[in-house]
């Protein structure tokens, strides 16, 4: 036998080894590789993905985030703008233009609580709060006789309508339409409750109102009041009883004789008309009264 010199046996071992690989590749199973590809297929891929982790989103989280927002800022600019949009729809304009100013009412600082000291409800804490119940409840605001020529505005609860005293229709004073709108609110005060019933404290607490209004006004419409028309809407009206209830003297008695005369025969209270305790007005009206206390109605 003749002998195999290196280079031939390397040879040898070599093409030995490559026909091994050759062999043991055939004989895997051919199906490997796609089943390998199947396994480590991509979950978002499949039209059922699973999400396999802890993390929930805090949806509540956000969508608090969301109602703060539009409660602070988008619920009250779309308001305004309906209530624009349907103060705008009345035909009058000078009842469009008082509601425009009833609308824009702010009480000043440390007003609202001085009145609640001497015993006056909280109605409304701003003009808007009114156009927004004037609004929503389809109230009428218009020009017509009174019940009484004296009276510059009434509330009309079987008609759903606030009676604004025809002699001042077209009037083109800006202080008038001012006091016009003051009434307003006076009046809307009376509309909150929905009802045709008054008392001696609703009546304090809606000229509470029309008072608030007025120095509003006159903080921000100084010169249209010093230029304005001799009207008993203001000077027997919304003026006056800015005086009153602004009045140095501590019992307030040029007020209480003011409301004994005018409404004195009403009742004590009406529905959400209670009188708060400690009521310095009350106090003096059921001392002019004769009576020893405030009654409990």
């Amino acid at each position: 036998m003749a002998a195999i010199g290196n280079d031939d046996f390397f040879k040898s071992f070599l093409q030995q080894r490559i026909n091994n690989n050759e062999a043991e590749n055939n004989n895997k199973p051919q199906a490997t590789a796609v089943k390998t590809v199947n396994k480590i297929q991509p979950q978002y891929m499949s039209s059922n993905p699973i999400i396999n982790n802890k993390f929930t989103p805090n949806n509540n989280a956000r969508l608090n985030v969301a109602s703060m927002y539009a409660k602070s800022y988008v619920t009250p600019q779309i308001a305004q703008a309906q209530s624009l949009k349907s103060i705008n729809k009345i035909v009058d304009p000078t009842i469009r233009e008082a509601l425009e100013k009833l609308r824009e009412v702010k009480f000043l600082p440390g007003d609202l609580d001085y009145l609640n000291s001497m015993g006056v409800n909280t109605v409304y804490k701003s003009g808007e709060e009114a156009v927004k119940t004037i609004i929503e409840r389809g109230i009428k605001v218009e020009f017509a006789p009174v019940d009484s020529p004296k009276a510059h505005a009434q509330w009309d609860c079987e008609n759903n309508r606030i009676v604004i005293n025809d002699k001042y229709k077209d009037t083109k004073d800006p202080a008038v339409i001012l006091a016009i709108s003051e009434a307003m609110f006076h009046e809307a005060g009376h509309a909150k409750d929905n009802d045709g019933i008054s008392s001696i404290q609703e009546e304090i607490d809606c000229l509470a109102l029309n008072t608030l209004a007025f120095r509003y006004h006159l903080s921000k419409y100084q010169k249209v009041f010093d230029n304005a028309q001799d009207a008993a809407i203001i000077n027997d009206g919304v003026a006056l009883y800015a005086r009153l209830y602004f009045d140095k003297d501590p019992n307030k008695q040029a007020l209480v004789n003011r409301v004994l005369d005018k409404y004195g025969d009403l009742p004590f209270t009406s529905p959400n008309h209670s009188i708060p305790s400690n009521s310095l007005l009350m106090s003096g009206i059921t001392k002019a009264k004769g009576l020893s206390s405030i009654p409990q109605e």
